[in-house]
């Protein structure tokens, strides 16, 4: 892509370099039903088979959302309680989109969740906002 890496150095011996490629991460996009996207984290897994936990970490207020990943719905209008509801995704490859979408602000807007990403011993957690206006998703990459 016309992109160089250039190393210069004068009696170097044993120089042994690990150099990794990564796609390109966005971090705005572009709308998902009308609404502006922005993607809050990155996670990088080992793993193509991964499980998704969401559940509410503060007040439960009687949030409604609904999940997207890479444009297919993982559920539509859930609320989200203290009890963490588990869904799979299997065989993904490259770069994922996970999209919190807002069915309602709640009783206390921003319309807020925590979502739990396992891929085999890796695990990772964060909270997303999303509301009449926006939503936050999370980029997985899979290695």
């Amino acid at each position: 892509n016309g992109s160089t890496l250039t190393f210069y150095g004068k009696n170097i011996n044993n120089i042994v370099f690990n150099i990794k490629y990564q796609k390109e991460v966005r971090h705005d996009l572009p709308s998902f039903k009308g609404r502006e996207v922005t993607v809050v984290d990155t996670l990088t897994m080992r793993r193509a088979d991964i499980k998704i936990e969401i559940w509410d970490n503060n007040k439960e207020d009687g949030d409604v959302v609904s999940l997207s990943l890479n444009g297919e719905y993982l559920c539509q209008n859930l609320e989200v309680s203290n009890k963490k509801v588990n869904f799979q995704a299997k065989n993904l490859r490259g770069q994922n989109l996970l999209i919190l979408y807002a069915e309602n602000l709640g009783k206390i807007p921003p319309n807020t969740a925590a979502i739990r990403i396992i891929a085999g011993d890796q695990i990772k957690e964060v909270v997303l906002n999303s509301d009449k206006g926006k939503s936050e998703a999370i980029q997985i990459l899979i290695e």
